[in-house]
């Protein structure tokens, strides 16, 4: 729009000058370069129908254009003598609050170079037997001063605003999600309160058929379920008791959290084995203490679950787990899980841990309430496929020592 207009007042200035104000100017260069001008905006009019906002390389192409095209312009009409010189630092402006900081000092050098080029190629002025040379060596120094503080002001000045919604719009999402979150926990205890009895009742049947047919293999087979689901049950009432009660974090090694997953793991998931690798160990890291409280192992379980729902899909039966730490540093200890499934697809890597999925397998809602938890412990997940096969769950743990450093 704003080209269409400037093409539209750059004709209507040739004509006026030319036919109207009497002045001697090359008005068919003028003509053809305004035509080519209005030739290239169809041209980017008809690309660009269809899109709300131009990519970055998109813009700065099509600002750079303006500037070639003003450039032109001025030349065929006094130069640097040209009244209107300053208009170049009009791509700059929109460059600086559309452009990042390497696009907008692109934008800046090529504005400054243009002019500069005019300077050059301008011819000796004389005007009331003064030399005006050093007047628009000064005019150009003031519009580099221009260019220069444009730049730099108004880029910052965007690149804070950008900041600031970036963040307002980081809590908004995580308020939303709190609020989620609260909604699903009021609903999963009221579930649980609702299936005590039935399970309850479900564990008195079960005794009395055992008591009637001891030797009944489908009877047998009925216990191990019912043992899961009261050994569930009671475990989210003491975590909720927990959590209302003395919701604080603790401490606790990176030895004590892998046994509790073995444990944990081997009781749920029997045919699954584990396969533990450290990599990269600096200073020990069995003995590395990390950042916990009473949701970690659960957050971590709700990622094993997923990854062994995904082996068994493929008949697969091994896990691998991998403590890693980086060298130059130990702030953070990481436990990688992969699983030999058939890995995410591109929906899922994009949107797991962030927001509610409906799926067949269940994926979305595990991995959601799992990511809350590392983020409350200063930590953090990534989910991306392994290379060969099936996928990877990056859990980023914050050790002890970094806090207490910062």
């Amino acid at each position: 729009m704003l080209r269409s207009g400037a093409i539209a007042v750059q004709l209507i200035a040739v004509l006026i000058v030319y036919f109207l104000l009497d002045h001697q100017i090359a008005l068919m260069p003028l003509l053809l370069v305004i035509a080519l001008e209005a030739g290239f905006q169809l041209m980017s009019v008809l690309a660009y129908r269809n899109v709300s906002q131009a990519k970055p390389l998109g813009m700065l192409m099509q600002l750079t254009a303006d500037v070639l095209f003003l450039t032109i312009l001025l030349s065929l009409s006094g130069g640097a003598t040209n009244a209107f010189v300053s208009l170049l630092l009009l791509p700059i402006m929109i460059a600086a609050v559309t452009l990042s900081g390497k696009g907008l000092a692109y934008i800046a050098v090529l504005a400054i170079a243009a002019y500069s080029v005019l300077l050059i190629k301008m011819p000796e002025h004389n005007m009331h037997q003064m030399n005006m040379s050093g007047h628009f060596i000064s005019m150009w120094i003031n519009f580099v001063l221009s260019a220069s503080v444009i730049a730099l002001v108004i880029g910052a000045m965007n690149r804070a605003l950008k900041e600031r919604e970036r963040t307002i719009a980081q809590v908004r999402e995580q308020q939303l999600r709190s609020e989620q979150l609260v909604t699903l926990d009021g609903a999963a205890a009221q579930i649980t309160h609702q299936l005590a009895t039935p399970i309850a009742n479900l564990q008195l049947l079960f005794e009395e058929l055992l008591e009637d047919h001891p030797n009944n293999l489908v009877v047998q087979q009925m216990q191990t379920p019912l043992q899961q689901c009261a050994t569930q049950l009671d475990s989210f009432r003491k975590l909720s008791a927990a959590l209302r009660l003395n919701n604080t974090q603790q401490h606790i090694t990176t030895a004590q959290l892998q046994q509790q997953i073995t444990d944990t793991l081997l009781l749920q998931y029997p045919d699954q084995q584990i396969k533990w690798i450290i990599e990269n160990q600096t200073g020990g890291i069995n003995t590395a203490i990390l950042n916990s409280d009473a949701m970690l192992l659960p957050a971590i379980l709700n990622l094993l679950q997923n990854a062994a729902t995904a082996n068994q899909q493929q008949d697969q039966n091994v896990l691998e787990l991998t403590w890693l730490q980086e060298e130059h540093c130990g702030e953070y200890v990481y436990l990688l899980i992969r699983d030999f499934g058939n890995g995410f697809s591109a929906t899922q890597l994009s949107n797991l841990g962030g927001q509610l999925m409906p799926s067949d397998h269940g994926m979305g809602l595990a991995v959601l309430l799992s990511n809350v938890t590392f983020e409350r412990l200063n930590g953090s997940l990534t989910l991306y496929n392994h290379p060969q096969c099936g996928a990877i769950a990056k859990v980023k743990l914050a050790s002890v020592f970094s806090e207490q450093s910062e």
